[in-house]
């Protein structure tokens, strides 16, 4: 069921056109671009996979239906996931610094006899 509507969806939304995204001399780019998305999906943050798995589920109906603006559109999402990475991956190693700080503050503090 939920196929069938992604199909309906599909079918009334996406059509050919800007196809100067789809031109061979793209298909390099796209390739790495879809290569980081993977990685991105790999790492564990929080909600770190959502934009990009829906940049690349967007991304394979765009190049299916050969429309460049949904193209686009999915590289805009996975950009949007790119940027959620880089925050969330800075937020945590500058918690961790903080944290590592902490401690070695904590541990100063003792006096070992």
């Amino acid at each position: 069921a939920l196929l069938a509507a992604v199909q309906r969806w599909a079918k009334r939304w996406l059509r050919p056109r800007w196809i100067v995204l789809m031109a061979p001399a793209t298909y390099r780019a796209w390739g790495c671009w879809i290569g980081a998305l993977g990685l991105v999906l790999l790492l564990p943050l929080p909600l770190a996979n959502v934009l990009p798995a829906m940049s690349l589920a967007l991304l394979s109906l765009a190049w299916v239906a050969r429309d460049g603006l949904a193209l686009a559109l999915s590289a805009a999402l996975g950009g949007a996931g790119m940027g959620y990475v880089l925050l969330m991956s800075h937020l945590l190693l500058a918690a961790a610094q903080d944290a590592l700080m902490w401690l070695r503050s904590a541990m100063a503090g003792l006096v070992l006899t």
